[in-house]
């Protein structure tokens, strides 16, 4: 069987240039989602005082860290599978929504509406929804999405809808990192076409890369590269449809979405698996040289909420993305399915 998930390669099919129409406001480049958070975060103290902010803590902690270095106060809202746990009013400057794993989530809509009426600072985090949500952005202040959760790149956008930014935008190639990214991109391209390539090889310079990233990731401009997004989603769809068609049959999971809305945008295809057995589920998955990240792991940085949200230890990103076809769908899924029937649980 052939490697499932992990990091993208190289690929050719960039065509598409819509991201780049703007009838108002500015846009940036960044390298990661992260950077365009704390650009972010300097444009809104520059424009005015920004002290607080309201975060769903189903999030990634990399999320969460630049607003509480840069002395932003972080209060948080529950996100469950089906349900949000949001409170109307509260006294945050400004409130952060998102569509998870690209399925259109009309609570958000909600919020985001009552909260533009109350004077709050709208953020939308498209990472998880590439194709966006206009439902949300006509009262979103700010747009940002880290295309490489997406398909090979180094950039993330931060769109502000209305006025330029307030703060430079950075203009320094952060060549090093970009250099091995490229390398280890290229490497696996040849490992993913037979070629005899040592996996550990790429696997080190993508992590040598993450590591550089995390410890300097400020001031550095993304390089975009545009895929065609119209194929690139209709493969995602084709396969996450049939995932979730097949996990139906199978009682001891739970789909995050048991159907798929016209606009959906699946970055994965999330499973809840009971507690305790979602590691063991994931460990089964990595032996069939399946990777399938979980989110998010739970850091000292989620305990400034209430932890009683089970999602972070329940759920399991399968893997649907235009790298694979119907046929690495079946594989995915006989994989599961084996594991449930080898180990009786």
């Amino acid at each position: 069987m052939r490697e499932i998930g992990s990091e993208f390669w190289k690929e050719a099919d960039r065509v598409d240039d819509r991201h780049m129409e703007l009838k108002d406001g500015d846009r940036a480049l960044l390298l990661s989602g992260r950077g365009a958070i704390e650009f972010m975060i300097q444009d809104m103290k520059k424009e005015g005082t920004f002290q607080s902010i309201l975060l769903p803590l189903y999030c990634c902690d990399s999320m969460i860290e630049p607003f509480q270095r840069n002395g932003v106060k972080v209060e948080f809202y529950h996100v469950g599978q089906d349900h949000l746990e949001y409170r109307f009013p509260n006294t945050c400057d400004a409130v952060l929504v998102i569509d998870y794993f690209g399925y259109k989530n009309k609570g958000m809509e909600e919020i985001a509406e009552k909260e533009k009426k109350a004077g709050k600072t709208i953020i939308y985090d498209a990472t998880h929804k590439i194709n966006g949500h206009p439902e949300i952005e006509r009262y979103a202040d700010y747009f940002f999405c880290s295309y490489r959760k997406w398909f090979y790149c180094n950039y993330a956008v931060l769109r502000k809808y209305k006025g330029k930014f307030a703060v430079p935008k950075p203009v320094l190639y952060f060549k090093e990192y970009c250099s091995l990214r490229e390398k280890a991109a290229s490497l696996k391209a040849l490992y993913m076409k037979g070629m005899d390539i040592d996996k550990k090889e790429f696997l080190h310079l993508f992590e040598r890369a993450e590591k550089m990233l995390e410890e300097n990731d400020k001031g550095y401009v993304g390089e975009e590269i545009l895929p065609d997004l119209d194929k690139m989603l209709a493969k995602r769809r084709e396969n996450a449809a049939y995932l979730i068609e097949k996990l139906k049959g199978l009682p001891e999971i739970r789909v995050w979405s048991a159907t798929l809305e016209e606009n959906d945008a699946p970055l994965f295809v999330p499973i809840m698996v009971q507690a305790g057995i979602r590691d063991k589920l994931r460990k089964h998955l990595i032996e069939n040289n399946i990777f399938c990240p979980v989110h998010w792991p739970v850091s000292p940085l989620h305990a400034m909420g209430d932890m009683s949200n089970d999602l972070f230890q329940v759920e399991l990103s399968l893997i649907c993305d235009q790298r694979y076809c119907l046929e690495d769908m079946e594989k995915e899924f006989q994989v599961i399915k084996s594991f449930y029937g080898e180990c009786g649980v």
